[in-house]
């Protein structure tokens, strides 16, 4: 495999790939839930806009990973400010994270990751935050090899589920 480069998101990069791999993205974690994504409705404007945000700041970052100019990866991530009653005042969070099927377990995640964690550094931020399906196991697997732990379990229930479930469970009684 030829190497990987990773580099910082500018105006320069090719937002038609990032719309692909994004779309790959979205199509995937669907597979984990349906209910989040009108899939149908990613367009390459939205994308553009979603990684724009992330060019020229100082607190929100990308990088991509590219082999022979292509992109095959990247990563989203920012910093934050926690409100004034958390001891951790500011923290980093990992917005995004994905590697091309085609490209993964060959040490990619990892680069990008090492990215992050490098900037998170350079911006004396002690911790960050990620989110995942549940039944994203590989994810799991991988986050967990880097080190992290779970820090929180969210939840999500249907409105019309929880309450036609109480109904019954209310009729029993």
């Amino acid at each position: 495999m030829n190497p990987v480069i990773i580099i910082r998101l500018d105006e320069s990069l090719n937002f038609s790939e990032l719309y692909d791999l994004s779309l790959e993205f979205f199509m995937e974690y669907e597979r984990y839930n349906d209910s989040f994504f009108e899939i149908e409705k990613l367009d390459k404007e939205s994308i553009s806009e979603y990684f724009g945000r992330y060019i020229n700041s100082n607190e929100r970052f990308g990088y991509i990973a590219s082999i022979n100019g292509s992109i095959i990866g990247y990563i989203t991530f920012y910093i934050k400010e926690q409100p004034s009653f958390y001891k951790i005042k500011m923290i980093g969070d990992i917005s995004g994270l994905m590697v091309s099927e085609k490209y993964r377990r060959k040490g990619i995640a990892k680069k990008l990751m090492d990215k992050a964690i490098e900037c998170f550094r350079e911006n004396h931020i002690e911790y960050f935050t990620l989110f995942t399906s549940e039944e994203n196991k590989s994810a799991l697997g991988f986050y967990s090899s880097m080190g992290m732990k779970t820090l929180q379990k969210i939840m999500i229930g249907r409105v019309e589920k929880i309450y036609s479930n109480n109904l019954k469970t209310n009729l029993v009684l």
